[in-house]
């Protein structure tokens, strides 16, 4: 080692390290399939209200129905 300079390779690596631009890359992916899986999640929830909704609205129109036909059974029994 003459003049404080190294000889030889170096230290070696099986694989090179991964780049900055790498490791954020796989970072963004992440976190885009993971807003994509809670989209999925909120999207599901959704519809599921929105079939709950509907089949409450059937029933309201259902009972509406029943208690129309009651006031009219009963307006036509109250008539002279």
């Amino acid at each position: 080692m003459a003049g404080g300079t190294c000889s030889g390779p170096g230290p070696t690596t099986s694989r090179p390290a991964k780049s900055f631009d790498d490791t954020r890359a796989e970072r963004d992916l992440n976190a885009a399939q993971q807003n994509a899986d809670r989209a999925d999640a909120a999207a599901g929830v959704a519809i599921e209200f929105a079939y709950a909704t509907v089949e409450e609205a059937e029933y309201a129109v259902l009972r509406a129905i029943l208690v129309r036909m009651n006031a009219d059974e009963l307006a036509a029994g109250a008539q002279p």
